[in-house]
C-alpha cells in the first residue's frame, strides 16, 4: 500500500469506518451496565436484565453479519483497485505474469529436447 497515494483506496474508506462501526457497537453497549442493570419491564415473565441480554445476542449477531458483508465486499474493490493500479498499461489482464507470447508453458521450468 506504499505505492498508492493517500486517499485513493477506490472509495472503500467510509465502508471501513461504517465497518468498524457496526463492530465496535455490540462491545461498547454490553460495557454500559446501568442501561440494563434493572428488573422491570419484564417480557413474557422475564426480568429486563435476561431479555436484554437475549436481544443484545440477536443485535450483535446481525451487526457482525452486515459488517462480514460490507467488509467482504470493501476488500473485493481494493483488491481490483490494487491490482489496476500496479498493472502497467501494456499487460493483458488474460495473460498471467511471466508469460511472453512466443513461451510454451510445456518449456517452462524443465530442460528443452
Amino acid at each position: 500500500m506504499a505505492d498508492t497515494p493517500p486517499g485513493s483506496r477506490g472509495g472503500t474508506r467510509r465502508t471501513w469506518i461504517i465497518v468498524s462501526v457496526l463492530l465496535a457497537i455490540p462491545i461498547v453497549v454490553p460495557l454500559l451496565v446501568n442501561t440494563y442493570a434493572q428488573e422491570g419491564p419484564e417480557l413474557f415473565g422475564f426480568p429486563f436484565f435476561y431479555w436484554y441480554q437475549f436481544f443484545m445476542i440477536v443485535v450483535a449477531s446481525t451487526l457482525t453479519f452486515t459488517a462480514f458483508v460490507l467488509s467482504q465486499k470493501a476488500t473485493a474493490k481494493d483488491r481490483k483497485h490494487r491490482t489496476a493500479a500496479r498493472r502497467s498499461p501494456g499487460d493483458s489482464p488474460s495473460d498471467p505474469p511471466g508469460d511472453s507470447p512466443g513461451e510454451s508453458r510445456s518449456h517452462r521450468g524443465g530442460t528443452k529436447s
